[in-house]
């Protein structure tokens, strides 16, 4: 039995047995008999207990264009048999198979922990293994080269597999979109989670150990988390072989992005034009003052004359950064007011001022902890409190060391963390902040969670059910304020409800790398966001920085980790005012235009590309930079020296029917 596309079949026994995903053309070398879903169970006793669709007995039956397998009981690794009923509904659909699958937990003390379905297991994609590559959404975008040898290098990686299978994967909505993929020859396998929800789940790619040849399977992990009588049907999955490269499914992503979640929120137009900023911090964690509230217009100097016209500021309040979290006091009286005096200096400079509040994060030591932990906090899979630490070294050795602050995790499933968080962003605009910033906010929570006295009950995976009533909340009232709302950490449905995004999460820009910003860029060019991690003038921050210029980042400009100014730093300000030079220069294209890759043709190692269609769409910009440091390259007929940059306008229709006729 089989539903089919035009380059991938699944075919199946009537048994449910002997399951395949099959490739036009590579017949012969298609998997037979892997599994093709999976459940973990947990009694609380043994907590990962697999059920393989391959060790299973079903029924596999097709009415309508719906290809139906179902199992009425399961039986685990272990012998022992769970009266779980499960289906799993495969159809065609534009080009795409579409697996939905169905769980009924009817088994006495046991939980369904997790479920990947499908997995799709490939010994050959039909180009060349070498050749291919793993198109991965970290951070803006990883490009992996030849996957296959890229897992078995992870074989060593004890930890991290059954001494059967080793994997890499992404948690969703953390990675940046909910798709991924190979590109093999002229072709590329799309997998992608249709959830309008945008429920928690992993994006997988798996490798059996020591098997020859090598395989990849891939596919999703969904966390049903399903107790005993609880029946659910899981978000679908498409997975498909695309004619063309990564942009075919980039694409597609995005119509179903457009039809389902995704919306360009107007940005103001100082947004629009902002080459970026100085991020900076006030108050230490450790309780050192590195600017006071006096300071801002002196610091706003500084970067306007380096084309910066934009505060980004963290640790206004008293207790300083990552402390006292959601409360956020006076460092004396009247502080707040000498604040909003001198936020209202710059803005009459011409400036512009971002203000932070973290909106993840309790501190257990605060009152608001004391009295609402216990309501609002997040729980993790053994119910216990989840306490990510960070820690800012100061002079002394100590608390660098063994005292990094500790911070419980908030649950966006309790109306009183919604409400509280909506109540430190009229904090952040009663201090007269042009942008209202919800740290953090963009890529949580960390983890899912288990606390089942909030509103997500058992559904540990729907959190961002109710991390979009606040987004709603915030942005309707940022609008009747006319301020900005912006968050943290890039996701595409973050993107749905913000201006800009401040980058997080393999944020990378270095000259050797397989960042691939362009994967991000191009699925959604209207997002405005920021290179992070270039913190100093050492090295060769100079290259980094011209390296995010090319995927048409804006300036984070965060000296010493948010310590210093760019009055501090000579070398990095010099830098800066070429970065915003060549912003303004080329603003058409580079802060009010649209980044797009339409060459594709390879390129040698150190030379990086971009391309940009003018702001009225009739024009594109066309960005070469040799990162090298000692090596004369020749692109396009054009050579470059040694760390040169080069920037040419096209005519757009003639630059596309060029490319096109290549």
């Amino acid at each position: 039995m089989q539903i089919s596309t035009d380059n991938l079949r699944f075919e199946i026994d009537e048994n449910g047995g002997n399951a395949g995903f099959i490739q036009s053309g590579h017949e012969a070398e298609a998997v037979r008999g892997s599994d093709f879903w999976r459940l973990i169970l947990d009694d609380g006793l043994r907590t990962e207990i697999p059920v393989r669709s391959s060790k299973q007995q079903g029924k596999a039956t097709v009415k309508d264009g719906v290809l139906t397998v179902r199992y009425d009981k399961l039986v685990s690794d272990y012998g022992d048999s769970y009266d779980i009923t499960f289906s799993v509904a495969v159809t065609a659909e534009d080009g795409l198979l579409r697996f939905v699958p169905t769980l009924k937990n009817g088994a006495a003390d046991v939980r369904i922990n997790e479920c990947f379905c499908p997995l799709c297991d490939f010994e050959t994609l039909g180009g060349d293994k070498a050749s291919d590559a793993l198109y991965l959404p970290n951070g803006l975008g990883r490009r992996v080269e030849n996957p296959w040898a890229h897992l078995e290098s992870l074989t060593g990686n004890y930890y991290s597999h059954d001494t059967t299978e080793i994997f890499i994967h992404l948690h969703y909505p953390r990675a940046s979109m909910g798709w991924f993929g190979i590109e093999s020859g002229n072709r590329f396998l799309y997998v992608a989670r249709y959830d309008p929800e945008m429920r928690h789940c992993f994006m997988t790619i798996r490798q059996r150990i020591h098997h020859t040849p090598l395989d990849l399977m891939v596919g999703f992990d969904h966390f049903p988390m399903a107790h005993t009588g609880e029946e659910l049907t899981l978000p679908p999955v498409v997975i498909g072989m695309l004619d063309g490269d990564w942009r075919c499914a980039a694409r597609r992503y995005r119509a179903w992005a457009d039809k389902n979640f995704f919306k360009v929120q107007p940005k103001a137009e100082w947004v629009q034009n902002m080459t970026g900023w100085q991020r900076i911090i006030m108050r230490s964690q450790y309780g050192e003052d590195y600017y006071t509230a006096k300071d801002l217009p002196r610091i706003y100097e500084e970067g306007a004359k380096c084309g910066i016209h934009t505060l980004f500021l963290f640790a206004w309040w008293r207790e300083g950064m990552d402390r006292a979290y959601p409360i956020y006091k006076e460092p004396f009286a009247g502080a707040f007011d000498e604040l909003k005096k001198n936020i209202q200096k710059v803005q009459d400079m011409g400036g512009r001022v971002i203000l932070e509040c973290n909106c993840h994060f309790l501190d257990p030591q605060g009152d608001y902890y004391k009295q609402y932990g216990d309501e609002v906090k997040l729980l993790d899979i053994n119910g216990n409190e989840v306490r990510p630490a960070f820690a800012y070294p100061g002079m002394g050795e100590f608390r660098i060391t063994y005292g990094a602050k500790q911070f419980p995790l908030c649950c966006a499933g309790t109306e009183r963390w919604r409400e509280q968080l909506m109540a430190q962003m009229r904090q952040l605009r009663s201090l007269e902040a042009d942008c209202l910033f919800a740290d953090c906010y963009g890529g949580t929570p960390y983890q899912p969670c288990f606390n089942h006295r909030h509103e997500h009950g058992l559904r540990i995976d729907e959190e961002w059910i109710y991390h979009r009533k606040f987004f709603d909340k915030a942005v309707e009232y940022c609008k009747e304020e006319n301020r900005v709302f912006a968050v943290e950490v890039v996701t595409d449905i973050a993107a749905a409800y913000t201006q800009f995004i401040h980058g997080l999460v393999n944020v990378d820009f270095k000259v050797k790398s397989d960042a691939f910003p362009a994967l991000f860029r191009y699925t959604f060019p209207e997002v405005i966001t920021t290179e992070r991690g270039i913190r100093s003038e050492e090295g060769d921050f100079d290259r980094q920085l011209r390296c995010a210029l090319v995927s048409g980042m804006r300036l984070d400009a965060e000296l010493y980790v948010c310590r210093a100014d760019l009055g501090a730093s000579p070398k990095y300000a010099a830098e800066t005012k070429r970065y915003t030079d060549i912003q303004t220069e080329y603003a058409e294209f580079l802060l009010r235009g649209r980044f797009t890759v339409l060459d594709t043709s390879a390129l040698p190692y150190y030379i990086k590309r971009g391309e940009y269609y003018s702001e009225d769409g009739t024009k594109v910009l066309r960005i070469l930079y040799n990162a090298a440091q000692e090596t004369t390259e020749t692109v396009c007929g054009v050579a470059l020296r040694p760390d040169e940059m080069r920037f040419d306008i096209f005519d757009r229709d003639k630059y596309e029917k060029e490319l096109n006729q290549q």
